[in-house]
């Protein structure tokens, strides 16, 4: 009987670990660190499809992208090892110089990146401005909160 006891008490204070002493082993610490392996490097909107760079992608399973009143998740069209192509579900726009949280997640868990959207060179044209009513001499001008066409100031 006392064997028993002895033994019992023995697994019983084996089971109790101090704070802060227990260590997850069999594995590489400098490879897993608790959240998506994903690494993202650049996001891009092209022909209305989000184009995520970077690597470890082809395990992703999903793709979220919030911000002030904004969240939407993503359909995965295409991955491999170094990029993904998603499509959102909806029309979308991003607000210009906006901040983003880009939330990727994949077997062993999520991470977030920050991005902002920014105009390139060249992607506003004529062809996508809106003339808003706007006829021969006149501009668009901003007043009282909107945009319309206005006679050009007289400078003189």
């Amino acid at each position: 009987m006392r064997f028993m006891l002895v033994t019992f008490m023995f697994i019983l204070s084996s089971c109790v670990a101090e704070k802060n002493s227990l260590k997850l082993t069999g594995f590489d610490e400098n490879y897993w660190t608790g959240s998506a392996l994903a690494k993202v490097t650049s996001v891009s909107v092209v022909n209305d499809q989000l184009i995520l760079n970077g690597t470890e992608l082809s395990g992703v399973k999903s793709i979220q992208i919030t911000g002030t009143g904004f969240n939407e998740t993503f359909s995965i069209e295409s991955k491999n090892s170094n990029q993904l192509i998603a499509n959102s579900k909806r029309a979308i726009s991003f607000a210009v110089s906006g901040i983003f949280s880009l939330i990727v997640s994949d077997v062993y868990g999520a991470a977030t990146f920050p991005v902002t959207f920014e105009l390139t060179d060249g992607s506003v044209t004529s062809a996508k401005i809106n003339d808003m009513g706007a006829g021969e001499g006149e501009v668009l001008q901003f007043s009282g909160g909107s945009w319309g066409p206005a006679a050009i100031a007289d400078s003189g």
